[in-house]
């Protein structure tokens, strides 16, 4: 499902095309809206987001000089 539109960097006239859509179309704004709150629904709920934690934690303390460069 489609969440939103790209728009490309200093296009002013294609930003414009696009907030006019979503002013005039109800429909429009509610379907982004719906799709965006399902996806951050399946991908961050609480469980996901400290599983990550814990792996990025584990990956870091198995290699705590590795191969992470600090310039």
């Amino acid at each position: 499902a489609q969440t939103g539109y790209l728009v490309p960097p200093r296009d002013c006239i294609v930003l414009g095309q696009r907030i006019r859509k979503l002013l005039v179309s109800e429909e429009l704004r509610v379907s982004f809206g719906e799709a965006g709150k399902e996806i951050f629904h399946d991908k961050f709920t609480f469980e996901k987001m400290a599983k990550s934690t814990l792996e990025l934690y584990k990956e870091v303390w198995s290699d705590p000089l590795g191969s992470y460069s600090y310039d």
